[in-house]
């Protein structure tokens, strides 16, 4: 499975735990592409996207694949397509059965996790009698109000101290274990263990994943990753086997306010020490694997999370690079320059924090400029690499191949 050119030479393999080269490895070939959740939204019809995205992370030499599957507001009516998901996994590990899936567990609650029953081994692994019941959602919550309806109305962050809560991750994560994932990116986790002394309940559900997945999880090991610099537990260890954080790009305080053009276009850097990023910062200590570091290996992803004011397109307000979310900025930009920040940006992690690694862009959703409708960001359609709006496949082949020189 490594006679890819991106990938030859470079081990993949794990069993129980992962050393810190093949990590690395993983991380320096990682894409994200939520295939699981989209179809439609990339220009492909749903019943092909698993046909798809094989071929796309097949030929481009894709090894870990974040945010597979990614639902922001979980609902019921996923459960009749988990057996689904679990096909099209297994489909893409006939391709290559050294591919990591990543599903994501996100910093959300929602009235609609009522719609999934209580496994009794979620009950059995917190010591607590099975019952015949549902989530429920009020039990998730912060009992001081802090964080209610902080997305929208019935939207809120959940509470890591709630035991319904940690139940509610720890049933999210057994499931996508038993789906075929390898991996399990828990979101914000400091805004949802903002009263979690010393992370005692994170440290509790994320070992009873490890747990769950020593015995059914594909290789006996998850990876376990979120939106943090580093967190160590209360078991003395690295609570997450590798970090990840939005890429933070930063506009040339040189260039003056302008919209993106195919000669002129949004011109963006990496800095280090900027905002919250996570250059140079990253928490090193003891793995569950076993190995020491001074510093964690991460990836940086071009992240979305909506976007400011079309008028806001300047240089200095912190993490909305000329107005946009990270991804919506990129997708905005001429193809030419793409691929000539990826180059950079793929150079400077090199050259000033080789800990990290960058995450390069299958599929996300984003938000496009319209001239003829100068005051909105429309959502138009998701960021595809291989779309016909894009066709950036050289992107990831060129990157990855080169690296690997």
């Amino acid at each position: 499975m490594n006679q890819h050119p991106a990938n030859l030479g470079r081990d993949y393999a794990f069993e129980g735990r992962i050393s810190e080269q093949v990590l690395r490895n993983y991380l320096s070939r990682s894409m994200v592409l939520s295939f699981f959740d989209s179809g439609s939204e990339y220009g492909v019809p749903p019943e092909k996207m698993t046909e798809e995205a094989i071929r796309l992370i097949t030929q481009s030499g894709a090894k870990y694949i974040a945010r597979a599957a990614c639902a922001w507001i979980p609902n019921g009516k996923e459960i009749s397509r988990w057996e689904e998901m679990k096909q099209a996994a297994d489909a893409l590990h006939a391709a290559d059965p050294e591919v990591i899936l990543e599903a994501c567990i996100f910093e959300t609650a929602y009235p609609s996790f009522e719609e999934f029953a209580i496994p009794a081994h979620v009950f059995e692994a917190f010591g607590f009698p099975p019952e015949n019941r549902n989530f429920r959602y009020k039990d998730m919550l912060f009992p001081d109000g802090r964080y209610v309806d902080h997305w929208e109305k019935d939207g809120s962050v959940p509470d890591m101290t709630r035991p319904e809560t940690q139940m509610f991750f720890y049933f999210r994560g057994c499931l996508y274990i038993d789906l075929g994932f390898e991996a399990i990116h828990c979101g914000q986790v400091l805004l949802m263990g903002e009263t979690d002394e010393q992370y005692a309940c994170w440290t509790r559900v994320m070992n009873l994943l490890r747990d769950y997945a020593k015995t059914h999880a594909r290789r006996h090991f998850v990876l376990l990753n979120a939106h943090t610099h580093g967190i160590v537990g209360t078991d003395g260890k690295l609570l997450f086997d590798f970090h990840a954080y939005p890429a933070r790009p930063v506009a040339f305080a040189e260039d003056p306010p302008h919209v993106a053009t195919e000669h002129n276009p949004q011109r963006c850097r990496l800095v280090s020490g900027w905002g919250n990023s996570i250059y140079n910062r990253s928490m090193g200590g003891l793995t569950h694997s076993g190995w020491e570091c001074e510093h964690l290996p991460y990836f940086v992803e071009i992240d979305n999370y909506g976007c400011q004011p079309p008028e806001l397109l300047n240089t200095q307000v912190d993490y909305y690079p000329w107005g946009y979310d990270e991804v919506s900025w990129f997708a905005n930009q001429p193809k030419w320059y793409r691929k000539e920040w990826i180059s950079y940006a793929w150079q400077w992690l090199k050259d000033n924090d080789p800990d990290g690694y960058l995450e390069l862009l299958g599929g996300r959703t984003a938000r496009f400029y319209d001239p003829q409708k100068p005051d909105l960001l429309t959502r138009g359609t998701f960021y595809y690499v291989n779309g016909p709006e894009f066709e950036d496949f050289d992107i990831l082949y060129d990157t990855w191949t080169a690296d690997n020189q």
